[in-house]
């Protein structure tokens, strides 16, 4: 019986405005300065493995930050390369924004000192060539994103304190009295 080999086929990245951003600023500083700028909450979380190829993950760099509207903002750096003059960064977002609100964003983002490009990426539905590759690393980039999202929940549900049953009526009958 011939190996089958199971790939995702769907995109993925139409929940998503992605900004891809040249400097040469490392990964804190940027987020320093884009909740500087855009007024966000972005905090550090654990690196996220993604995989690329058949060899393992790469670890990736995460910082998060979820604003009043309930949009997600994921800025992504590969860090499994560490000797570049230039650092590349995804800032993911996910939710709907107006086209006024993303121009005033890439143009905040673009005024930071030493930010050198700032590029909305605007994928294809059937890309060719280069495009295909990037649609492919945009595609794992966020399942891999999804699955480690899920892993620290249940990471954070497991080490809640969790009240037994017999607890749980003790506290009921403090709070009755």
């Amino acid at each position: 019986m011939k190996k089958q080999k199971l790939s995702s086929q769907h995109c993925q990245h139409h929940d998503f405005t992605i900004f891809g951003i040249s400097t040469t600023l490392v990964d804190y500083t940027l987020a320093f300065h884009l909740n500087a700028q855009l007024n966000l909450n972005l905090t550090r979380q654990k690196d996220i493995p993604v995989y690329l190829n058949e060899t393992g993950a790469s670890p990736f760099s995460l910082f998060f930050s979820l604003d009043e509207e309930q949009t997600e903002y994921h800025l992504i750096q590969d860090i499994s390369g560490q000797k570049q003059m230039m650092n590349l960064f995804l800032l993911l977002i996910r939710g709907q924004l107006s086209a006024i609100r993303l121009t005033e964003i890439q143009k905040s983002i673009s005024q930071i000192a030493d930010i050198f490009d700032v590029n909305q990426i605007v994928l294809q539905e059937n890309p060719k060539g280069k495009e295909a590759k990037t649609l492919k690393f945009i595609n794992n980039l966020i399942t891999d994103l999804e699955y480690h999202k899920l892993d620290m929940n249940k990471a954070y549900e497991e080490s809640r304190i969790k009240l037994k049953p017999t607890q749980q009526k003790a506290v009921r009958k403090l709070y009755s009295q």
